[in-house]
């Protein structure tokens, strides 16, 4: 239920708009790390939403619309396909191309609105619904909406909780089971320091798993001598990388000690990173194969994305990795070393890991890394 509130920022709103607000979309991290992109609804999306509701339990279904009624969710489905980005406004989060999670405002005449989210179960947990109702509230702002409502099943306490994770402090009453929220939507030091803190937590998590990984596959589509892809291998193995080491390119055979592989698929481990040295047309070709094994981030030395219709497809692909869920260093990119005895990480085009102390060390040029990095060695 939708009341009309006697708000002072009532009457604001801004009219219905018929363009995508392409601005909207945005790649977050969740609380295990992984990246997933967070976007507006289409009015295409129907199938998409159906396919997601198709696979909740009937638990999540029942927290969602008080009923594990799969007509309620198709006629929902249809709702929100019907949308106007400015008093109806849904946002969908994705990773690896399908639906994770929803939320949805709904305005009244005044500057308030209803709003209910729903996380596919394998995701809940995982600090989906916090960073939806972040973004929410912001666009809700922007279109002069500044209180939310919401009613809860007071059984649902992951949800009840997620108001108050996020800083709000919401008013709360019960009638049969039914905890109805209403609270102010508008910025404090509390919610801000709360959000900053959650992206901080996350990116650190995310970071930690790129730079620390423990099965590594250098994919190339050349072994031979000074390729980069036997470059990168021969690094890490004089760096005595700690974890597992293997070699993917279309010949299967291995170099430097490392196994080959003609397919990623072939490997026998759970690969946390891969180091890609292919051209950019495999490359973009290899990113679903990465997806579809797990792979947590992907340290792109392939060039060719510095000018022309290379720049032009550089956001594309890295659009196409974060979607996956994974994390991207590059393109065009050195790559990444982490000296910690622990790891011994060089899988980088650098043939000498830098000594171990307390720098920390990003450059946006790759050049001019190998450069810092010579001097670094040379000055001991």
């Amino acid at each position: 239920m939708v009341r009309v509130s006697d708000d002072p920022h009532a009457g604001r709103s801004r009219p219905a708009r018929t363009d995508y607000p392409a601005n909207w979309e945005t790649d977050v991290v969740l609380r295990d790390g992984r990246p997933c992109h967070v976007r507006p609804i289409h009015t295409d999306d129907g199938a998409a939403l159906q396919t997601f509701y198709d696979g909740l339990s009937e638990q999540s279904l029942y927290t969602r619309f008080f009923t594990a009624s799969a007509e309620l969710a198709a006629r929902d489905v249809e709702r929100l396909t019907q949308i106007d980005y400015s008093r109806r406004v849904a946002l969908l989060a994705a990773l690896r191309g399908q639906i994770i999670g929803m939320g949805v405002y709904d305005a009244a005449e005044g500057a308030e609105a209803e709003i209910a989210f729903t996380v596919a179960d394998a995701h809940q947990g995982k600090g989906l619904g916090s960073v939806l109702l972040e973004h929410l509230a912001a666009i809700a702002r922007e279109n002069g909406i500044h209180r939310f409502k919401a009613e809860v099943l007071s059984v649902n306490k992951n949800m009840l909780a997620t108001f108050t994770a996020a800083g709000y402090s919401p008013s709360q009453t019960v009638n049969e089971g039914v905890v109805n929220l209403d609270f102010d939507i508008d910025p404090t030091a509390k919610t801000r320091l709360i959000s900053r803190a959650r992206e901080h937590r996350a990116e650190a998590l995310s970071v930690r798993k790129m730079a620390s990984p423990e099965h590594v596959v250098v994919m190339c589509d050349d072994i031979s001598q000074g390729s980069p892809g036997e470059m990168l291998v021969a690094n890490l193995v004089a760096a005595s990388f700690v974890g597992r080491l293997w070699v993917v390119n279309p010949s299967g055979l291995g170099v430097h000690g490392v196994p080959g592989c003609v397919t990623l698929a072939d490997v026998r481990d759970e690969v946390d990173m891969v180091v890609m040295a292919l051209p950019p047309d495999q490359a973009e070709a290899a990113v679903p194969r990465c997806a579809e094994v797990g792979v947590l981030g992907i340290v792109f030395v392939t060039g060719g994305y510095r000018a022309g219709e290379g720049l032009e497809r550089q956001p594309e692909i890295i659009s196409a990795i974060r979607e996956s869920g994974m994390r991207i260093i590059g393109p065009n990119a050195l790559g990444l070393i982490n000296t910690d005895p622990r790891v011994r990480l060089n899988a980088s085009l650098v043939p000498q890991m830098p000594g171990r102390g307390r720098i920390g060390l990003f450059c946006q040029s790759a050049a001019f890394g190998a450069a810092l990095l010579r001097e670094v060695a040379n000055r001991g």
